[in-house]
């Protein structure tokens, strides 16, 4: 299997802009496409630890690592791949705050597995825990804690403490400190999609609905408010609605660096990645939106965002459909999308 890059022309708007002023003339763009050889692949999640941009090849079991800064046609500098690696239609990827790289099978046995930094080959893990099927996501915050949205009979994501290991005895089984309940989908709830935390330690889950997609968030740890302490939806939101769980991806991320919260909307010729505040909630505007033709994003579905903690820089994965064959990695500059007339962007660039 190989998996190369090429690079087209893509909008990205420069470093410094007034509030409600035209944006400047495109400095260069970047297009990262992702391709493969049989056998087929889909690649689902992705997370960013500079220098590498690790994506999850859901179709071939694999999780490949590329240089993030790269450009032309390259090869993974590191592929995981392999019995003993224990990867199997993994979907999510995430590190923690001592580099362990983080996996999460979607079907089967659903196990979360646990690598040590820059594992490559048919590695094995270094603790495995069984969450089981439908097991779409994985995030870590600064404290260790791990989550996990499932779907296949509750709605929830189930919260592990920090070093918590299977017995493989057990089947690797391991009880979850805590369970966030999402409503029932069937009764117009919410289907956890996609998750990340933010800078104080919160969960921001990608949540799909039938009536409106929302960012819920909720307190993080062992323990907490079972309730959302903040809601992020509504018509001006720009969020979307998905009418089927594997219809419309929806994804989320939080960067560190700008304090902004990104969503991508996979919506046909309108796929759309909004910016908004870091702690935006209820029917709020996206402060700018990243969309049309020029960025490559229309007619595509965003499986995946990732953020640069050096640069801001924004990764979104990108495929033509949910179970695509082939994928791309659009960057986009931490500036780009057309900006809302309020000025807060404007304020924050000065001291970025």
């Amino acid at each position: 299997m190989n998996i190369v890059r090429h690079v087209v022309p893509l909008l990205v708007l420069g470093v410094s802009l007034t509030a409600c002023s035209s944006p400047p003339t495109p400095a260069g763009a970047d297009l990262t496409s992702l391709g493969s050889d049989p056998p087929e692949l889909s690649a689902q999640a992705l997370t960013c630890r500079l220098p590498n941009l690790y994506v999850a090849e859901r179709g071939a079991s694999t999780v490949a690592a590329f240089d993030a800064h790269s450009t032309g046609e390259v090869r993974p500098l590191l592929t995981l791949h392999g019995p003993h690696t224990q990867l199997s239609d993994v979907w999510g990827v995430a590190f923690d705050a001592t580099g362990a790289l983080h996996t999460q099978n979607f079907i089967g046995n659903g196990y979360l597995n646990i690598f040590a930094p820059d594992a490559a080959g048919d590695a094995h893990p270094r603790r495995t825990s069984r969450v089981g099927p439908d097991a779409r996501t994985v995030a870590l915050d600064a404290q260790g804690y791990v989550y996990v949205a499932t779907s296949q009979s509750t709605q929830q994501i189930r919260v592990y403490s920090p070093g918590s290991q299977g017995d493989p005895a057990r089947d690797f089984n391991v009880v979850p400190v805590r369970n966030i309940e999402l409503p029932n989908p069937y009764a117009l709830g919410f289907t956890p999609s996609n998750l990340s935390v933010d800078g104080s330690g919160h969960l921001l889950v990608a949540a799909q609905g039938a009536q409106g997609n929302a960012v819920l968030v909720y307190q993080g740890g062992a323990s907490g408010d079972p309730q959302p302490i903040r809601i992020l939806t509504g018509s001006s939101t720009r969020l979307g609605a998905t009418r089927s769980a594997y219809g419309s991806p929806f994804t989320v991320t939080f960067s560190p660096l700008t304090g902004r919260l990104y969503t991508a909307v996979s919506d046909g010729a309108s796929t759309r990645i909004n910016v908004f505040p870091g702690d935006a909630s209820g029917n709020v505007a996206p402060l700018r939106t990243i969309a049309g033709p020029a960025t490559g994003l229309a007619d595509r579905v965003v499986t995946g965002l990732a953020d640069d903690p050096c640069q801001g820089n924004i990764y979104a994965l990108s495929a033509d459909s949910i179970f695509g064959k082939s994928g791309q990695v659009l960057v986009f500059g931490r500036l780009a999308g057309s900006f809302s007339c309020d000025g807060r962007d404007a304020a924050h660039v000065k001291h970025r």
